[in-house]
């Protein structure tokens, strides 16, 4: 069995795209660009606008992660999981949360904030709007490479429990009071990974892991999450000139 890697997402504060098609690559750190309904989901998403900014880029990188690997449309539940990677997590929201129980005593604590205020909610509103069905969790991850929701992802499939997992890392930066890790890039990026016994006409190439942990992509070792997804860019664009 081989796993390849079908699809490709980002929203970052240089550039939103999917491997496929984008006007720039991956990239930047700095404020995330505000984001609308209609850069990623065809069909009407009646809450988006409610979405707090974490979740806002992790579920737009997932549509167009999708949209990429032709997996975007469904009919049934699907065994397809999300393995996101963070530092920080949905921390600037559990702020601007913790600022309106403050405000006169907590009667006006906002119940618009309160639902976004664990780092996997954003999971549930993307099984919810692709029917994804297998496993979801957030994990910090310091330094934030997003290799180990790699390493996850790819057991996840070896060992027959998913039949793709939606990887990637998803993160808005680190508010003032904390020290900033080194973090590569600002925003969301995901890969679609799928199990496959056959050719895919989608596939950007094979991923694997060795008996050491490290990833590997076509052959060459994966250091982080922003160079695997350039090396797809960098592969679409050169099958798109040729």
């Amino acid at each position: 069995m081989n796993i390849a890697l079908t699809g490709i997402g980002w929203v970052t504060s240089d550039s939103i795209g999917r491997g496929r098609d984008h006007t720039s690559p991956p990239g930047g750190q700095g404020p995330i660009p505000a984001l609308t309904r209609k850069m990623a989901f065809d069909e009407p998403f009646p809450h988006f606008g409610r979405l707090d900014t974490y979740s806002k880029i992790g579920i737009t990188a997932i549509a167009l992660t999708l949209k990429d690997a032709h997996r975007y449309a469904w009919e049934k539940k699907r065994n397809v999981g999300v393995i996101a990677s963070s530092y920080s997590g949905c921390l600037m929201t559990d702020i601007d949360y913790f600022d309106t129980v403050l405000s006169e005593g907590g009667h006006l604590a906002s119940p618009n904030l309160f639902v976004y205020t664990l780092p996997n909610s954003f999971l549930g509103e993307a099984a919810i709007q692709f029917g994804l069905a297998g496993t979801s969790f957030v994990i910090c991850e310091e330094p934030l490479t997003g290799l180990q929701g790699l390493r996850f992802a790819v057991d996840s499939i070896t060992d027959g429990e998913s039949n793709a997992i939606l990887a990637g890392i998803c993160d808005t930066g680190c508010p003032d009071i904390l020290t900033v890790p080194s973090i590569p890039v600002s925003g969301a990026l995901f890969c679609l990974l799928e199990k496959t016994d056959q050719p895919n006409r989608f596939s950007y190439g094979e991923i694997r892991e060795d008996r050491t942990g490290r990833i590997y992509f076509n052959g060459i070792v994966i250091e982080d999450m922003l160079s695997l997804t350039q090396i797809c860019v960098e592969t679409a664009t050169k099958l798109k000139g040729s």
